[in-house]
Parts: structure tokens; C-alpha cells; sequence
């Protein structure tokens, strides 16, 4: 065997090497290389790749698109918070709606059942629908925590007053004892109540013929009617005596008599209601049981007074204004044509505006004139307002806090038809009124407008139907309530 080099050695280099002896002890051969033909390079092995496709299975698709959405309270609890809120405030509206539209039938002599019915009944329920559906499901009194713990408070409160006010009512029906006979204003209102059923107008012409003819010393007046020329005149004002006709109206003397129990029941409904705004609706039936239990209201319930119509309204009014405090209006929409008129008015300008390198004369100096008198500037106001824009600026206005600070303040405002002496309670207004224009300016005279409305209506019920010398009267026992007078 012969070894054979490397065909290319090197430079400097042979290719003679050296074997190792054996370890047999061997002599050491030396080999010498031999150059010899060179073998061809070894060809590179082929690859062969094989791609297989790929299985391309359809992705699902969902009908909906999923989103990340805000995380809401349970329809349940949502809906019932605004059942508690508008059920609280539905009696103050069906009172209010009651008296707006009986007093003008009432001055014409026409408080009948059929148009009395064909104009409230309208009314009440455009007041309903409009207002309810506007109320606040939740107020900042609320207990924080989440939608599910808090769900029971809705639930609890609106079961509860309600289960107080029915078992009141119910109790108050069994134990009523209303009184007959003008010896008390509430049997004073009672026949007042009568007579409207049965006539439809005030005063009462007196009918002397009745008991032979005008005798010396013979006259109408009594403790509860006093006679103003050749009528008598109740001394209490009309706002309890048409409420008391409708009862009349269903079922006659029987139904007159069922009034006053279900206007106290209805008293504690709403007194349940303010105490749910205020403490947090799981107070609501403890405030109603409250109410419910005292003496006063107890009494009053049973006969013919006024005070449960005016807590009514004065509850209900009171709520009506917290809810416009708790409700985020919206925003009044600017008309499209403020802005076109403001591009016109600044077209105007730069083509008026003379070039930076023009001047102008200076004007002469002259004394001030002086300001035009109150009736120009009237007539020029008035030419300057745009007509056709009032009603649309009217209806953007109605806001849900717009809404609800109007009828509050002309629930508070109509207890002066039911009492003249309520009108002590408007005092306090006067600050809530200048509140109410500071933190929202739209509220705050919607609130005002609402409150003069309903105060014009219980002074016209006063001076219209019971002559001046009793509204005098009235508003003087009013005035003396306040400590103005002794």
C-alpha cells in the first residue's frame, strides 16, 4: 500500500513523513508519496422538498358585533328606582291638575262633571307622561356600592310605602267621621262641596223667600258661611270644596265622605317619597310609618280639612324641585340661524372695514346724547325679536330640569287655593328661588314662574269667590301666623 499526498502541498513543505516504529521494535521504514491521478469531487446530495397545503378551516362569525361596554344596574332595579320617584310625585299632579283646570270653571259657573272631566283628565295625563318619564331613578344620597347591592333599596322602599299608605288608608276609611253641619271649617268645606256638585257656582244666593221673607233680625250668616249682600259666601277658600265635588259626583254623599281618607293616604305616599330623596330610598316607609302615626294626622284624616291636600302639594313640590336638581338636563340646541347670522354680520364687517392704508376723518366731538325714553326702546325691542323663533327657542327650553322646576313650583304655589294661610309656607321659597338662579339660571325661573302662577291662583280663588273683606281677612291671619302682626 502506498500513501498517497496531497496533490497541492504547501509551499516550503515535501511530502515525505515519518511512521512511528512498532512497538515490536521494528526498523523504520520510510514511505515516500507518489503523485497519482486526483478523484473528482463528490456531487451534493439532492433535496427533495414536498409542500403539503395548508387545511384552511372557516373562522365562526357571531350575527353581533361584541363591544366593551360601560358596566349598567339591572333593568330591574333601574325601572323601580323610577317607579319610586314618579309614583311618590303622581298624587301632587293629580291634585295640581285638579285645581288648575276647576278654578277657571269654577269663576264661569260651569264646574260640572263633563267639561270639569274633559279638560283635567287630558291634562293630568300629558302632566304624567311628560314628567314621570323625566324624573331621576337615583339622587346623590344614594349608599354607594355596586348595582347589585344596592338593588334592593328600590325594591324595599317603593314596597314599603306603599304598604304603609294602603294600611293607612284602609284604616282611616274604617275610623272616618266626617262632620255635617257648619259648627267647623270642615263641615264647612263639606257642604261647600255639596253645593258645587249640585250647582256649579259661588256664592250661594241667599233665599230669604225660604223662611217667609226678611224679618227683623233674621240673617244668613252662620260659624261657617257669611252673608256679603244678597249671597253667602263659605268661609273657606274652594280649592278643598272641589275636591270634595268629585267624590260627590261618583257615589253622592257616601263618596264625599271617602275624600278625606284618601287624600291622607296619599299625604303619607308623598311624605315617603321626600323622605326617600332626602335619607335614601330604604328610609322611605319608615318616614311614611312615621307620619302615619301621629296624632295630628290621624285627625285630620278622618274629616273634611284642607291640611292633607296642602302636605299633597307641599311634599310633592318639594320632591319635583329635588329631582330638577338631580337630573342633568340637556342642553338647549342653538338655532341654525345665530350662526349664519354671525357670518353675515362678520361679511358685513370686512367689506365695510376700510384698508390698512386708508384713513378715516375723526368724527367731531359732541356731547352725549341723551338715552332715548322707555317706550322707544320698547318698540325697538320688540321690532328686534325674531317671532318666529320664540316657539322653538320655547320648546328647546323644556328641559327635564325645566319641567320639573316649573310643575314643583306651581304645586307649592297652588296650596294657596286649598288654604290662604299656606302662604306662610312660601316664605322659605323665596330663598330656594334665588339658589335655584344662581346653580342653574333655566331652573331657577321656570321655578319662579311656576310659584307666582300657583300663589295667582289661590289669591284670585281668595278675593274672586269670597269677597274681598274675607281675602282681607285671610291674608291678614296669614300675616299674623309670621309674628308680623299681633
Amino acid at each position: 500500500m502506498v500513501p498517497v499526498a496531497a496533490p497541492n502541498p504547501p509551499p516550503g513543505t515535501t511530502g515525505a513523513r515519518s511512521e512511528p516504529s512498532s512497538p515490536a521494535g521494528d526498523a523504520a521504514e520510510t514511505s515516500i508519496d507518489v503523485p497519482g491521478p486526483v478523484p473528482p469531487p463528490a456531487k451534493p446530495a439532492k433535496t427533495l422538498t414536498i409542500r403539503v397545503p395548508k387545511l384552511r378551516l372557516p373562522r365562526p362569525s357571531l350575527p353581533v358585533t361584541l363591544v366593551e361596554v360601560e358596566e349598567r344596574p339591572p333593568r330591574a332595579p333601574r325601572e323601580a328606582g323610577r317607579g319610586f320617584a314618579g309614583l311618590t310625585v303622581l298624587p301632587a299632579i293629580i291634585v295640581a291638575g285638579w285645581l288648575v283646570t276647576g278654578l277657571p270653571l269654577l269663576l264661569a259657573g260651569v264646574f260640572a262633571p263633563v267639561p270639569a272631566l274633559l279638560i283635567a283628565a287630558p291634562l293630568i295625563t300629558a302632566l304624567a307622561v311628560n314628567v314621570l318619564y323625566r324624573v331621576p331613578r337615583r339622587w346623590p344620597i344614594d349608599l354607594p356600592g355596586q348595582p347589585g347591592e344596592r338593588s334592593w333599596h328600590s325594591a324595599f322602599g317603593i314596597a314599603g310605602t306603599l304598604v304603609v299608605s294602603a294600611e293607612f288608608t284602609v284604616w282611616q276609611l274604617v275610623m272616618r267621621s266626617p262632620s255635617i253641619f257648619a259648627g267647623r271649617r270642615p263641615g264647612t268645606a263639606f257642604q261647600t262641596g255639596y253645593w258645587l256638585a249640585q250647582h256649579g257656582s259661588l256664592p250661594i244666593p241667599g233665599s230669604l223667600w225660604a223662611f217667609g221673607g226678611a224679618h227683623q233680625g233674621l240673617n244668613l250668616s252662620s260659624s261657617g258661611f257669611v252673608e256679603h249682600g244678597h249671597a253667602i259666601v263659605p268661609a273657606v277658600t274652594a280649592g278643598l270644596p272641589m275636591l270634595l265635588a268629585g267624590g260627590f259626583w261618583t257615589s253622592g254623599t257616601s263618596g264625599g265622605t271617602l275624600i278625606a281618607p284618601i287624600l291622607g293616604g296619599l299625604a303619607v305616599l308623598s311624605f315617603g317619597g321626600l323622605v326617600g330623596r332626602l335619607a335614601g330610598r330604604q328610609w322611605a316607609p319608615a318616614g311614611a310609618l312615621a307620619l302615619a302615626v301621629t296624632l295630628p294626622e290621624i285627625y285630620v284624616s278622618r274629616d273634611a280639612f284642607s291640611e292633607t291636600a296642602v302636605q299633597i302639594l307641599l311634599f310633592g313640590g318639594l320632591s319635583m324641585v329635588i329631582d330638577a336638581m338631580s337630573v342633568r338636563g340637556s342642553a338647549p340646541r342653538e338655532t341654525a340661524a345665530a350662526p349664519a347670522d354671525e357670518d353675515v354680520l362678520a361679511a358685513e364687517g370686512e367689506t365695510e372695514s376700510p384698508s390698512a392704508g386708508e384713513t378715516m376723518p375723526m368724527a367731531a366731538i359732541s356731547p352725549p346724547a341723551a338715552p332715548p325714553s322707555r317706550g322707544p326702546r320698547l318698540l325697538a325691542a320688540a321690532r328686534a325679536t325674531r317671532w318666529r323663533e320664540l316657539v322653538p327657542r320655547a320648546v328647546t327650553a323644556l328641559t327635564p330640569e325645566t319641567m320639573l322646576a316649573a310643575l314643583g313650583g306651581l304645586a307649592l304655589g297652588l296650596t294657596s287655593v286649598l288654604s290662604l294661610a299656606s302662604l306662610v309656607y312660601l316664605v322659605p321659597a323665596i330663598a330656594v328661588a334665588g339658589i335655584l338662579l344662581v346653580a342653574t339660571r333655566s331652573a331657577g325661573i321656570a321655578f319662579c314662574i311656576g310659584i307666582v302662577v300657583g300663589a295667582g291662583y289661590g289669591i284670585a280663588a281668595g278675593f274672586l269667590l269670597g269677597g274681598v273683606e274675607l281675602g282681607l281677612e285671610a291674608a291678614a291671619r296669614a300675616v299674623s301666623r309670621l309674628g308680623a302682626m299681633p
